[in-house]
């Protein structure tokens, strides 16, 4: 943008000093450039062009910079929507890695009797601590 407003400028500082140039060219001489007749015309498409460069040029760069700003948005958008769903995978992935660590070794043999022997003193142990907690109330 800052490229097109600068060019625009350079036109416009040439344009003025050709049209100063011109003007004391023609009161030094006293030579008309160009004559009555085609002055108008010159004036004319000169006016058209200007309109042109004023209000359709700048909307056309305005329709386009709101064009690639929506672009951009929506990439964005996307881009940042697959980032959050791969670190999901990727927590899931270690999720799944961690529970597999974490889980009991499941085995198909017998618990050997010493472990048969801890667990039933553990429930003989649960059973009678609910009648305990009455008797103390």
């Amino acid at each position: 943008m800052v490229f097109f407003f600068t060019t625009m400028l350079f036109v416009s500082i040439v344009g003025l000093l050709s049209l100063l140039a011109v003007k004391r060219w023609e009161l030094k001489t006293g030579n008309v450039l160009f004559l009555a007749r085609v002055r108008p015309t010159v004036g004319t498409m000169a006016h058209v062009f200007l309109l042109w460069v004023e209000r359709v040029l700048p909307a056309l760069a305005a329709h386009h910079g709101q064009r690639t700003v929506a672009v951009v948005r929506a990439w964005t958008h996307r881009t940042i929507a697959r980032g959050v769903l791969a670190a999901e995978r990727g927590l899931e992935h270690t999720l799944d890695t961690i529970r597999g660590a974490t889980d009991h070794p499941k085995s198909s043999k017998e618990a050997s009797a010493f472990l048969r022997e801890v667990a039933e003193h553990k429930r003989r142990l649960l059973r009678r601590k609910p009648r305990e907690k009455k008797i103390k109330e």
